[in-house]
């Protein structure tokens, strides 16, 4: 929403997705030294799947989506923008089901349909069936 609002930033959005990226490896790899963990790491023992997941991620799980995302907040208001936290766990659900045979139980199921109602409800202006049911703010009379 800050992005949105100021009109004189003129950093494009790769710009504004590397400062960020690094303002966060940086305060990452500071909270692993504090914590002793980078003494512990060995490259070597972390398995090649690993590694692959981890450049899947790095591409299109911060770089692709995070530019996309600044680009949306530029254009599109931030309730119709937000709604992108309430889908993707969604398609993990769905990927993890059929990619990785995870099961999906009752509980899930319900929870993906208040998601998908959640929404609905942030979408409803622009749907007409929806929309209509919406209550209308009254009219004063003389106003």
């Amino acid at each position: 929403m800050y992005a949105r609002k100021q009109k004189d930033n003129t950093a494009s959005p790769v710009a504004n997705t590397a400062i960020q990226h690094l303002a966060a490896a940086a305060a990452c790899l500071f909270i692993a030294i504090m914590k002793g963990e980078w003494q512990i790491f060995h490259p070597a023992t972390v398995p090649t799947a690993a590694w692959a997941g981890l450049a899947y991620l790095v591409v299109f799980g911060s770089i692709i989506a995070f530019m996309a995302f600044m680009w949306l907040v530029k254009v599109q208001p931030p309730a119709i923008v937000s709604t992108y936290t309430f889908v993707n766990p969604m398609v993990a659900v769905f990927a993890g089901w059929v990619i990785a045979g995870e099961p999906v139980g009752t509980a899930q199921i319900g929870a993906l349909v208040l998601v998908l109602i959640g929404v609905l409800l942030v979408q409803s202006r622009k749907l007409p069936f929806i929309g209509r049911f919406r209550r209308q703010p009254r009219c004063e009379p003389g106003s």
